[in-house]
Formats: structure tokens, C-alpha cells, sequence
């Protein structure tokens, strides 16, 4: 193991009917830079995040579209949400600054 924790449960009403694999996204294009110009490069950064931070909105969104479609995450329109939640997680390595334009694009066209 890598050091992470794990808790295990043994109550058999806590195991869900069903399971599904693992989703598969593809890899991000990461964003390089050159030259770094470290406090301008780290203020334009935490502005981009704080203007562009979708991934409250995407998770609320994600909630709501399961619980409306009796708790079935696997229905085409949460699986939308959870792939650009995956989008919006990598915004620090890749810089995707159109995640909010995805987003908002697709909830206009639903």
C-alpha cells in the first residue's frame, strides 16, 4: 500500500447492490511554462482559479442528477458531470481555463 488509510466495514447493510468499474478519463494535457515568473505566475494562477472554480457548482450539479434519478450515478447525464469534475480537479496541472465554459454549456443545453 502507499500509506493511505483504509476503514473497513463489516455491517452487510453498508455494501452497495451493485458495484461499477472505475470511470476512465483521458489524461490532461499539462500546461508548461518556459520561464517562471514567480509572483506574477502565482497571482495570475490563484486569479484563473478563483474566477474559473467550478467544481462546487459540478458536485452539487452531480448530486442533484442522482438523487433526481432515484440515486443512479450511471445515467448519461451524471456521467457527463463526474467527467468534467475530473476536468475541473486537474485545473492545477493543466491549467484547462474552459472548464466554466464546458460546464456552463453543458447545463444551457439540458
Amino acid at each position: 500500500m502507499d500509506g493511505d488509510f483504509y476503514t473497513v466495514i463489516w455491517d452487510k447493510e453498508l455494501i452497495p447492490p451493485r458495484t461499477c468499474d472505475p470511470a476512465e478519463y483521458p489524461k490532461p494535457r499539462v500546461k508548461q511554462k518556459k520561464v517562471l515568473e514567480y509572483p506574477k505566475d502565482v497571482a495570475n494562477f490563484f486569479v484563473d482559479y478563483m474566477a474559473l472554480d467550478v467544481i462546487g457548482l459540478i458536485d452539487t450539479s452531480w448530486q442533484a442528477c442522482a438523487e433526481l434519478n432515484g440515486l443512479d450515478a450511471s445515467i448519461g447525464k451524471c456521467r457527463e458531470l463526474a467527467a468534467l469534475h475530473a476536468i475541473a480537479i486537474d485545473f492545477a496541472k493543466t491549467g484547462n481555463v474552459q472548464i466554466r465554459k464546458l460546464y456552463i454549456s453543458k447545463e444551457i443545453s439540458s
